[in-house]
């Protein structure tokens, strides 16, 4: 596919990497666990936008547009080779849209994606009418100096992609990592999944989305 916005070849960083089937996934979160409610042994497929969106003359919706269609070609080439292999897509907000992870579905996939609320207004509205459910956990990391963390985790289910009411509906979870010494927030992030939250397998599932 070639054209405006669309690389002639794929840079290899954008080549997604496939374990031989019955191994164990290209990667896993750092403190190696696995999130119940995701499907054992799932193949992780980071889908990078960033190979179609580099020409800072395009404007945001085309950078947009062509991420999506990128997107899409690329499902329909490897859905022959994954859909067997619980795959879990992972990310940017450019891809978070209904169409991409309608593409997903179609091949048996899951997705966690980055949702943000310049990019999903209709997402942004639907959670502020709940109140999430939480999850606070304190940490302490280091060795010589060591630095206490809180981890603030959200979640709330049944929110649509999209406007109408054919929107597909996902769960948004946040995380937000605060300094306890300092006050100093390091982290903050937040996705959509059409994975059953809880608190059992939160930290699992935001641990799988920021790896990409």
């Amino acid at each position: 596919m070639t054209g405006s916005g669309f690389p002639s070849s794929p840079t290899r960083s954008s080549m997604p990497v496939f374990p031989a089937p019955g191994s164990s996934p290209a990667s896993t979160p750092r403190n190696g666990s696995r999130a119940p409610g995701i499907p054992t042994g799932a193949l992780s497929v980071t889908l990078d936008p960033e190979s179609i969106s580099g020409d800072e003359a395009l404007s945001p919706y085309w950078n947009a547009h062509c991420a999506e269609m990128q997107s899409m070609w690329w499902l329909g080439r490897i859905g022959t080779r994954v859909g067997g292999l619980n795959p879990l897509f992972l990310g940017d907000a450019l891809l978070a849209c209904q169409p991409v992870c309608e593409a997903m579905h179609k091949i048996g996939g899951n997705f966690i994606l980055t949702a943000k609320p310049a990019s999903h207004k209709a997402l942004y509205e639907g959670l502020s009418r709940f109140r999430p459910r939480t999850l606070t956990k304190t940490v302490t990391e280091g060795v010589r100096k060591r630095r206490t963390y809180r981890r603030s985790y959200a979640w709330q289910a049944d929110l649509r992609i999209r406007d109408g009411a054919a929107a597909l509906p996902v769960t948004w979870v946040s995380l937000e990592i605060r300094n306890m010494e300092t006050g100093t927030i390091t982290c903050r992030t937040a996705f959509v999944t059409d994975l059953a939250v809880t608190h059992y397998n939160i930290e699992g599932i935001v641990a799988w989305g920021r790896l990409r």
